[in-house]
């Protein structure tokens, strides 16, 4: 994989996936242009060796969001692409996402989270990065408040956030 492809996987800059080449915790090879190309299973092994929450797959950096209720920003359409951003109401509407789309904003405030099972979280994680937004929402009993692999976002988001998130992601 690349640089920027391995900097991407590991949430980090390109410049810290170089010198981690140089140390020696990333294996990698040049090819005659010059350019590193770092062995995907050294990545593995760091993400294995460093705690990473999630397995080593293909980004895509396509976002579902699936808001409680009708009233999320309306001009979110507007500004999101529609081909990378998916926004929702109801749980079910997950069944007929594409595999491209690999990360999953959930309001807290969705009643369904009230009685969500650990397995169904399981395979949500197999399939999505996620955020829970609103999360100050979840009873303090939620099995999803103890989950280190599922991030929580206090706040309520709107389109400027998911825009500058999706703009973050693309520049690494």
């Amino acid at each position: 994989m690349t640089t920027a492809e391995a900097a991407r996987d590991l949430e980090l800059s390109i410049a810290t996936v170089q010198n981690l080449v140089k140390v020696g915790e990333l294996n990698a090879l040049r090819t005659q242009g010059g350019h590193r190309r770092i062995f995907v299973d050294s990545v593995r092994k760091y993400r294995e060796r460093y705690g990473y929450p999630f397995p080593l797959k293909k980004k895509f950096n396509k976002v579902c969001v699936l808001h409680q209720g009708d009233n999320f920003d309306l001009m979110f359409s507007e500004v999101n692409d529609p081909k990378l951003v998916k926004v929702m109401s109801h749980p079910l509407d997950l069944l007929n996402i594409d595999d491209t789309f690999d990360i999953l904003f959930i309001d807290a405030n969705n009643q369904w989270l009230k009685s969500i099972s650990s397995s169904l979280v399981d395979a949500l994680q197999s399939k999505f990065t996620i955020f829970i937004y609103s999360s100050d929402a979840l009873s303090e009993d939620s099995y999803l408040r103890g989950l280190s692999a599922v991030f929580k976002i206090p706040y309520k988001i709107n389109s400027q956030f998911i825009s500058g998130y999706i703009a973050g992601l693309n520049t690494v």
